[in-house]
């Protein structure tokens, strides 16, 4: 099964991804400082249990790749509703999008999706941040 993207298109988009990510990693400093109990290493051990049960169990190649809040964790009968393809599910209940951007290459780069289905921005809110503004305060859209 082709998924229609080329390997230039593919390299472009992990770069921008890898740009992007650098270019937050200040913001996300400022937000670790100012916020200690919300800093992303408390999410710390569940990345570690990803990477535990990938070398335990090998990830499919090319998957469709969950991930984001609680909503995304909770979701158990993710592979069954979408056979048509290979899915890994890798929320993180509680987590923010500044944590899904800090644990980026080891959360969603790793795997060399073929597609990431994300969902969150609700913990934010819950934590007082504006709708439409991204990590640190950056408007997004």
């Amino acid at each position: 099964m082709s998924s229609g993207v080329t390997l230039s298109e593919l390299a472009a988009a992990v770069a921008s991804v890898a740009i992007l990510s650098v270019m937050l990693l200040p913001v996300l400093n400022v937000v670790r400082e100012e916020t200690p109990e919300l800093a992303p290493e408390r999410w710390g051990e569940t990345i570690a249990k990803f990477e535990e049960r990938d070398r335990e169990t090998p990830p499919p190649e090319s998957p469709l790749l969950f991930t984001g809040s609680s909503t995304v964790v909770a979701w158990k009968t993710v592979a069954e509703d979408m056979p048509f393809a290979p899915v890994i599910n890798r929320g993180f209940g509680g987590s923010q999008v500044s944590d899904l951007l800090y644990y980026l290459d080891r959360v969603i780069i790793a795997y060399r999706p073929r597609m990431v289905v994300l969902y969150s921005g609700d913990n934010d809110i819950a934590a007082g941040k504006e709708p439409g503004t991204g990590a640190g305060g950056l408007r997004c859209g």
